[in-house]
Parts: structure tokens; sequence; C-alpha cells
């Protein structure tokens, strides 16, 4: 029944998380200092030596180096995060190996409360946008903000590999847009994407001016839907919305399914207490009817996506039947997991 559980749930696009990890607190029971100060001690004791304090002389090593900056913003002593974060990945060698060449490692430990903040530590903050712990936000040589991430549930090893393919993606960003390499219209998307993964908005846009400009088929008209609908200019969305209707009206490149996937997504998220959960389905529920028999593909999962939707809003019989429609839908290697869906659907539908 557990699989049936996590099958159902796997399409909601969300992810399962840990719980907060809690240090004994029988190791910080010391009467001589604070919980806080003590906690930062005992980790700074284990830190490896490439991790620096001073901000000013890593700056000055990375400009004779050409290195990239890892500006480590930590809640030491009061944010578990940070902690574990410090434990199980920092000072690791795994971690710390893959990246040395690429990196001047720089640390902050930084306090609960805001005022106690020295001033670079609140200068740099500020820069850089830090509002939660842990924060690791990697800048150049010439302090520019490259990317930011935060805690991320992978070991040292798949860390540190995230952190060179992101520097490899900003440098191929950097090279093609500030060095003025020329760019192909196949380029474009691949290039728009890592930006947007990067959250790298100088980047983004740009580029997405340009595939605008040079893209004839829908990816960047999407992209400039779900920016125009998320910052609530409806209107401007509408034209864009029509544009991609028209530029693919019998979803050939697949551009009615993403448009009905965040349409849903989009209207899940807004749902109040009052509103009524069929109203979020809908546009997927309008997707099934205009496309559905011709996007065997896809129809299944849409199907399995209402369902679970609907089961966590409490609908379970309707739940229960797009379950069953999905099963009849999906392909022969995913019908005995939906089996399980629907058997742990009737359970609650008694």
């Amino acid at each position: 029944m557990w699989r049936a559980l996590l099958f159902l749930t796997a399409f909601s696009g969300s992810l399962l998380r840990a719980e907060n990890p809690h240090f004994d607190e029988k190791t910080l029971l010391l009467p001589t200092a604070p919980r806080e100060e003590i906690t930062r001690t005992l980790f700074h004791q284990r830190r490896s030596a490439v991790w620096n304090e001073n901000y000013g002389q890593s700056l000055t090593s990375a400009k004779n180096t050409g290195k990239v900056l890892l500006l480590a913003f930590m809640g030491a002593g009061w944010c578990p995060w940070s902690e574990k974060l410090e434990r199980e990945i920092l000072n690791e060698p795994a971690f710390l190996e893959p990246l040395k060449e690429d990196l001047q490692f720089v640390w902050f430990s930084c306090p609960e409360e805001t005022k106690r903040s020295g001033t670079e530590l609140l200068t740099l903050k500020e820069k850089y946008g830090v509002q939660e712990y842990p924060t690791l936000v990697f800048i150049t040589p010439g302090q520019e903000e490259m990317f930011k991430v935060g805690y991320l549930p992978l070991s040292p090893k798949e860390f540190a590999a995230r952190l060179k393919k992101m520097i490899a993606d900003f440098r191929e960003l950097f090279g093609k847009l500030e060095e003025n390499n020329p760019i192909s219209p196949e380029e474009l998307e691949s290039l728009y994407v890592k930006a947007r993964d990067l959250n790298c908005s100088r980047y983004k846009e740009k580029l997405m001016q340009m595939g605008l400009e040079k893209d004839k088929g829908t990816f960047f008209l999407i992209e400039k839907y779900i920016q125009l609908t998320s910052s609530g200019n409806k209107k401007e969305a509408e034209l864009v919305r029509d544009e991609i209707v028209d530029r693919d009206p019998k979803n050939l490149k697949g551009s009615q399914l993403r448009l009905a996937i965040f349409d849903f997504q989009t209207r899940s998220v807004r749902l109040k207490k009052k509103d009524n959960p069929y109203s979020v389905v809908k546009p997927l529920v309008e997707y099934v009817q205009r496309f559905g028999e011709k996007d065997k593909e896809n129809l299944w999962r849409v199907q399995m996506m209402m369902a679970q939707y609907l089961f966590a809003k409490n609908e379970v019989q309707e739940a229960l039947n797009q379950a069953k429609a999905s099963f009849e839908s999906a392909p022969q290697e995913s019908k005995a997991e939906i089996a399980e869906t629907i058997d742990y659907l009737k359970s609650y539908a008694r």
C-alpha cells in the first residue's frame, strides 16, 4: 500500500524533506559560554584549513589567481541546516578536493541577530541578497555574483559535481554573452535554461530577448508567458498565450500541454479555501478533451496528476475515477503501480 501512496504523490512535483537535525543537547550544556559561541567553536575546530575568514585576503588572492570565490554564509551555533551542511559536506575531502583548483573558500559565521553582524558582513549580505542560512554565494574576482545555492540533499561528491557544472555553465554564459562570441539559434534555448537554472537574471533576460527575436517556435513565448503570469501581468500574458496557441494549434510541439500544466500549477498555488478544487484541474480536463486521444504518451500522466490533486483535496471518488482512466491509458509497464494506487484509493472511498 505504501508503494501506491508514493506513486500517487510522485506526480505532485514536491520533494520529501528530511526532518531538521538537532544536536545532542548534552554536548552543549557547558556553563562557560553561550550555546552559539560553544557550537561555533566546536565546529571551527573541525573546519578544513582551506576555509579563510578574511574576506579581503581571499579577494586579493582570487584576483591574483583568477579563482572564483565561494562565500559561505553560515548560521553556526543556531541554524541546524548550517550545522548539518558544515558537518556532512563542507569539510569533507570528497567535496573540497574537486573544487580547490577552481575556488577560493571564504567563511562567514553569521549571528542569529542581524544587529550583531559587523559592517563588512552586513554589506556583503545586502549586496548579494543573503536572507537565509546556509547560503553559498559564488562571485567572480571582480565581485560580480555568479549564482548562489542553499542546502542540497546530496553527498559531498555529488554536491561538488553539481557546483562544478554550475561554474562551467556560468563560464559558458559569460563567454557567449560578455565576450560577444556568436550564438546560433540552436544554442539559445540551452543557454537560456542554464541561465534560468542559475537564477542569473541579467543573462536570462538578455537571452529571453534574443530568443523572442530569433526563435520561431514556442519555447521562449512559453517562458515569457510564465514570467508574465507569475508577476500578475494577466493582460499581456493572455496576448502571449494566444500567440503560443496560434503557433502550435495542434500541439505538435507539446506547447498546449506545457500551458495546461503551468496553468494547473498556478491555480493550485492560488486556490483559496472557498474555491472549488475542480476549477484548478480545469486546464488539464480541457487538455484531455482536446488532445488526449492524440497524445497517448502523456494522457495517463495528466490523468494521474488530476487524481493526485483531487485526492489531496479529499475528492476521493473523482480521484479514483481519474486513476482508473489513467490505468486504461497507461503503457503496460506502468499498470501494476497504478493498480496499487487504485486499490489504495478504494480503501478511502468506502
